[in-house]
């Protein structure tokens, strides 16, 4: 007997005096209270209603699935992956406590440290009570009253700074809490620099920016209002205001007597700070007509001032010197708030500030790198393991990596273990001068012998070398925005521009055949003071799109861009297919850019994946990844495609055109469909490619019959039923199926 409700046999079976059904007890009496009701006849039914059964207690039947082999494995199988899921999740909660449990760790020694300094200098200020108490009364004895002996002491006190204040460290502690809480919700932008845009970066321009004599920029910062506006200290002395998008010097700051150090810009591009070797700190602030003044120098420090940092808050700076001392100044009062001196301390070299604010780290000449809580100016760490000069101390966004250079290289380090993680050695036998990570904490900057960017999600592998820099010499390194620009400075008086060549505005559209004349009216419309250009029979078959030029040859689109501003030979073209009235392809040379770019002679698509270029998406994409593109060709390889072999009226002069294509300079192959072949490698890959494709060609002609079949019949078949669908979508009915029937014939043939 079987329950109506679940169809299993019942443990407590009961049945309805007015049905006369068998249920589960359990079941019928949470249906009875929700709906008041017989689950199958829908009549009124009470509790009353049912009458329980007496039934023997006997063992349950198996489970379905456990009554074979098969159903057996499946469940073990089932246990299995149920044991495992929770394995992984007790892996998981297991990591997660050991970092809590190492955070409370790192927490605690910090702790103990600061307990064990407090009780230092408690014990110190007890011996000094005592000592004092001990010489009042030979000073009563003497004749001197207390108060003016007091007087006395508390003179050189009314001298000294007056320390950071309690509103002040509110401040400090108020914004990097802040900033913390906001650093760990803060998301990558989405256009920040991928691996693939550095490896592209190359030399866009060079700025002669301060005096040959004294050559040298030390330092680079660019302008929180704009990053095409940077400030450069210089070994001449001066700091120097640049424009880079309008190429001028917007100011030349000239104050200081010995080079310049370094230079922030002060939270907007009108105040600046810089520290030199003359042992001042000076702010600068913008004045009428774009000239700049300087407000206030600094001139507590008796050392060589070498690095100046901009607290978050922009209202507080940290300078380090080579006296061994950092000081903490207020802006807004233009005052020294405390100055900072640790006894035996070797003088300082380089300094910078943790992104909260509260944290900062200076290097010295003897290979010591400090960790200082700016509140209670305490040394609160100690990284040893360099050798030589720290020249160079970069904190990451993340809030906790932190890199170091000197002349054995980079270290980088874990603040919250406290300790050295990675070492990078980038140059044998020169000193490592500058390290900068970029905002969003992706790539580090390293500057020497040459710059290179390191790739932080790539184990810390080089992205990319730099090499166009002075033998002397790299002194600074700057990341733009989103990373898509790298500054260096060097030991020469140039500061250089590394980025991925930008696009200008649109000259030239060409439809180079029939097919592409189809969107010439949508190109026009895109991009209005440009000239349209179309093949042959382009006025004659689309008279409606007002065509300015019409290109026969490549000879014929080069006098056509000439006309259009491009220097002459500056862009090389030349014809390759002219196999009928309305198909043909041209190859484009731009020397500056060393870019071969081609039209649908060739395709270049890669597998669907981060920093690639998708395959076509939707039904017909889908249909073409599949089938068309791997038969016919320029899929994972850049080469021409074999649909071009259907249209090639005469491959021994297209070959040749090729071959005086390949004798030119280029290094990478830009397609109109799919991913761009990149340097280096770029021109050998498309070259394999193109001699891919002649030998299949030859060997079609040589023996047309299987041969044709095998390499042509596939692709010209896909290329109709592609060209249906395109055809569906931009021709109308008859001209659609026109255009197929001929692809198929090519086919056939």
């Amino acid at each position: 007997m079987l329950c109506s409700i679940s169809g299993t046999v019942p443990e407590q079976p009961v049945v309805s005096k007015k049905s006369g059904h068998l249920y589960e007890k359990r079941l019928i009496l949470k249906v009875i209270k929700e709906t008041g009701r017989d689950p199958i006849t829908s009549e009124v039914l009470e509790e009353d209603d049912l009458l329980e059964l007496t039934s023997a207690q006997g063992v349950k039947p198996r489970p379905t699935p456990a009554t074979s082999i098969p159903g057996l494995l499946s469940l073990f199988q089932n246990e299995w992956d149920a044991t495992m899921l929770e394995v992984h999740q007790l892996r998981q909660s297991l990591n997660t406590v050991r970092q809590e449990l190492s955070h409370a760790l790192y927490q605690h020694d910090a702790a103990c440290r600061v307990i064990a300094r407090l009780m230092r200098e408690r014990d110190s200020y007890r011996q000094q009570l005592e000592a004092a108490q001990r010489a009042a009364p030979a000073e009563a004895a003497a004749g001197k009253r207390g108060g003016e002996a007091m007087e006395v002491d508390e003179g050189p006190a009314k001298k000294a700074k007056a320390g950071i204040t309690p509103d002040i460290a509110e401040r400090l502690t108020a914004c990097s809490n802040e900033l913390s809480k906001g650093r760990k919700k803060r998301a990558i932008s989405p256009t920040v620099a991928q691996p693939d845009d550095i490896a592209a970066f190359s030399l866009q321009s060079s700025h002669p920016l301060h005096k040959t004599s004294k050559g040298g920029i030390l330092a680079i910062d660019v302008s929180p209002a704009s990053d095409a506006v940077v400030a450069t200290a210089g070994a001449d002395a001066t700091v120097q205001l640049y424009d880079l998008s309008g190429e001028r010097v917007v100011a030349s700051l000239e104050g200081h007597s010995k080079k310049v150090h370094d230079v922030k810009f002060v939270g907007a591009q009108d105040l600046l700070a810089s520290a030199s070797a003359d042992r001042t700190t000076k702010l600068w602030r913008a004045g009428g007509e774009g000239g700049y003044s300087c407000a206030h120098t600094f001139t507590e420090q008796a050392g060589e001032v070498v690095s100046v940092c901009v607290h978050p808050t922009n209202s507080y700076l940290i300078t380090a010197a080579g006296d061994g001392s950092w000081a903490f100044y207020d802006v807004a009062a233009a005052a020294c708030v405390t100055q900072v001196a640790e006894e035996g301390s070797a003088p300082y070299t380089c300094a910078a500030l943790h992104p909260d604010g509260l944290i900062l780290c200076t290097g010295t000449d003897a290979a010591a790198v400090r960790i200082w809580e700016t509140r209670t100016q305490k040394n609160v760490a100690k990284f040893d393991g360099h050798e030589g000069r720290i020249n160079g101390i970069s904190f990451s966004e993340n809030g906790y990596y932190m890199a170091t250079c000197a002349s054995d290289g980079v270290k980088l380090w874990d603040l919250r273990k406290l300790k050295n993680f990675k070492s990078l050695a980038p140059y044998e036998g020169t000193p490592t001068s500058a390290v900068a990570f970029d905002h969003s904490g992706l790539y580090l900057g390293v500057g020497g012998a040459d710059s290179r960017v390191y790739g932080v999600k790539q184990d810390w592998s080089v992205v990319k070398e730099f090499s166009d820099v002075p033998k002397k010499g790299v002194h600074a390194v700057r990341f733009g925005t989103d990373a898509r620009s790298l500054l260096v400075g060097a030991a020469d008086h140039n500061l250089r521009v590394f980025a991925a060549p930008q696009l200008g505005e649109v000259a030239v559209v060409l439809a180079p055949n029939a097919m592409h004349c189809l969107w010439g009216a949508a190109m026009r419309d895109s991009c209005p003071g440009a000239v349209l250009a179309g093949p042959p029979n382009a006025a004659a078959r689309f008279p409606g799109h007002a065509w300015d030029a019409i290109v026969h040859t490549g000879q014929d689109l080069e006098t056509l861009l000439v006309q259009r501003g491009f220097a002459p030979g500056e862009v090389r073209a030349w014809d390759t297919l002219q196999s009928n009235g309305w198909m043909q392809e041209l190859l484009l040379l731009h020397s500056p850019s060393r870019s071969l770019v081609v039209t649908d002679l060739a395709f270049n698509f890669s597998q669907k994946g981060r920093g690639e270029t998708p395959l076509p998406g939707g039904p017909l994409g889908r249909l073409m990844c599949a089938t068309y593109l791997p038969l016919a060709g320029g899929y994972r390889e850049a080469c021409p495609t074999k649909p071009v072999g259907l249209l090639l009226g005469d491959a021994d002069a297209m070959l040749a055109t090729l071959q005086s294509v390949m004798a030119c300079n280029f290094d990478q192959v830009v397609v109109a469909h799919g991913d761009i072949v990149p340097a280096p490698g770029g021109k050998a890959a498309f070259t394999a490619g193109a001699l891919a494709f002649f030998k299949d060609v030859t060997a079609l002609r040589r023996r047309p019959g299987a041969r044709a079949r095998q390499l042509l019949l596939p692709g010209g078949v896909l290329a109709a039923v592609a060209a249906a669908a395109v055809g569906g979508a931009v021709l109308t009915g008859r001209a659609a199926w026109q255009l197929v029937g001929a692809l198929a014939g090519w086919a056939a043939r």
